[in-house]
């Protein structure tokens, strides 16, 4: 197995425990979030619905990003670059990544350090367009050579 295939391999194997990890943080979310307000910021008790909210929202989103993540990786596996389902996928996951930095923009009305994090996902989801529509260029590119004789 050549390291370029160990590599894809583990990351499937990552975004797969990651899923899970999504799954047990649903379960986690109020305790968790009732834990952040009592210990750090008993200011933020009456935001409690909005904030449980956001986080919700996010890991359903991140859900929809993880899932399309791993159908990216599998195609890449079989060889399947530059095809047209993998300029979705990347749309898929840059628009999951918009509307994560969305969702974390309003729960920073609430809490400062979502603002943070939705900076990050705006910078992050702004470069996922970018690769996408390479990779929409790309997939124009490889149409036109297969048909060139």
């Amino acid at each position: 197995m050549d390291h370029t295939r160990k590599r894809l391999t583990c990351s499937v194997f990552f975004v797969r425990l990651l899923l899970a990890g999504l799954v047990l943080l649903c379960l986690a979310w109020p305790w968790l979030l009732k834990l952040l307000i009592r210990s750090r910021a008993p200011d933020l008790a009456g935001s409690y619905p909005l904030l449980l909210a956001a986080l919700y929202a996010a890991t359903l989103l991140a859900a929809v990003i993880l899932f399309s993540l791993g159908r990216l990786l599998e195609h890449i596996q079989r060889a399947e670059v530059f095809v047209p389902g993998n300029v979705g996928l990347l749309h898929r996951i840059s628009v999951g990544t918009l509307l994560m930095a969305l969702t974390f923009g309003l729960g920073g009305l609430c809490y400062f350090g979502f603002w943070l994090v939705s900076a990050g996902c705006l910078f992050t989801g702004l470069i996922l367009q970018v690769v996408a529509d390479v990779f929409a260029q790309a997939v124009a590119l490889q149409q036109e050579n297969d048909y060139t004789i």
